[in-house]
């Protein structure tokens, strides 16, 4: 049996909790979702914000979680996080970059 430290925070699979993951860096977009994944989450994945709001596969009711990162072509992720903000998508985002801010 697997310890709780190995198991998936959610257990209830009626309610697999559905991230939006949005990284122009295509290998770092692959590495956060596989591990997303593997912790049992689905995973939407997208390169851009303009992508992520257009797409037909996104039902704005059934996602948790948007996890996008703050530097992307077009519009940003913090945009990105208003704009799906109006659309009545009042759930949990969390911002992440891979700069270094000095």
């Amino acid at each position: 049996m697997a310890s709780a430290a190995t198991q998936p925070m959610h257990q209830d699979h009626a309610e697999i909790p559905v991230i939006l993951l949005v990284e122009d860096e295509a290998r770092v977009r692959k590495v956060m979702a596989q591990v997303l994944k593997t912790e049992g989450y689905t995973v939407i994945e997208s390169a851009t914000a303009e992508h992520a709001l257009a797409n037909p596969e996104l039902g704005f009711s059934r996602l948790t979680m948007l996890i996008t990162d703050v530097m992307l072509p077009g519009k940003t992720g913090r945009q990105l996080a208003v704009d799906m903000r109006n659309r009545a998508l009042e759930r949990f985002w969390f911002l992440v970059t891979e700069r270094v801010w000095r």
